[in-house]
């Protein structure tokens, strides 16, 4: 308990920032960015809504961690900037990836139902374009909102980490960071 009070004082992670909102992509329609405000905009962009447990240590510190890792990334308020990843983006929510469990598990709201993370999915595409095509049927995501992340390797959809994944980073010839919060270590690339 004597700990619990005394990292308090420890300011990372308390002092949350929401700078100025620069520039949006130009949103391909109104549903599909309230879609991305529910599901991503927590983390990526200017516009984080900090729940109280993000001003308790050591909690807070995780908290700020994810945000920053994910502002790094791609940031929905700062489009005046280019942002290499973000045509994975429909990608990642297509397998999964994004948002992550263990956000979806403190913020319900951001639970989409199978026809409202295929409309982000076909809305994230058409905003911000593609690395290649990447749609699931609505069987398959009716399969992994029911049955989880096993239901979609049961369905045959090949699990890969999300968006900060390494082994995309080494393809762009970018530095690459050895762990990202939401997704597993990996000593080899996964192909």
């Amino acid at each position: 308990m004597v700990a619990l009070v005394v990292i308090q004082v420890i300011p990372y992670g308390r002092v949350h920032r929401n700078p100025g909102v620069i520039a949006e992509p130009a949103w391909s329609s109104p549903e599909v960015r309230a879609l991305a405000v529910r599901a991503c905009f927590d983390c990526h962009s200017n516009q984080v809504k900090w729940p109280w447990y993000s001003h308790v240590a050591p909690v807070s510190w995780l908290v700020q961690h994810d945000v920053d890792e994910g502002r790094a990334v791609l940031n929905f308020s700062q489009w005046n900037q280019p942002w290499p990843e973000a045509g994975e983006s429909s990608e990642t929510v297509a397998e999964g990836e994004m948002p992550p469990r263990p956000y979806l598990l403190l913020h319900p709201e951001a639970r989409l139902s199978p026809t409202e993370k295929q409309q982000l999915i076909d809305g994230l595409a058409a905003t911000l374009g593609t690395r290649r095509t990447t749609t699931k049927s609505a069987p398959r995501l009716a399969a992994e909102a029911q049955d989880g992340p096993a239901g979609a390797v049961r369905s045959g959809v090949r699990r890969r980490l999300h968006l900060h994944r390494p082994a995309r980073r080494a393809a762009a010839g970018d530095q690459v960071p050895e762990h990202h919060p939401h997704t597993p270590s990996r000593k080899a690339p996964i192909r």
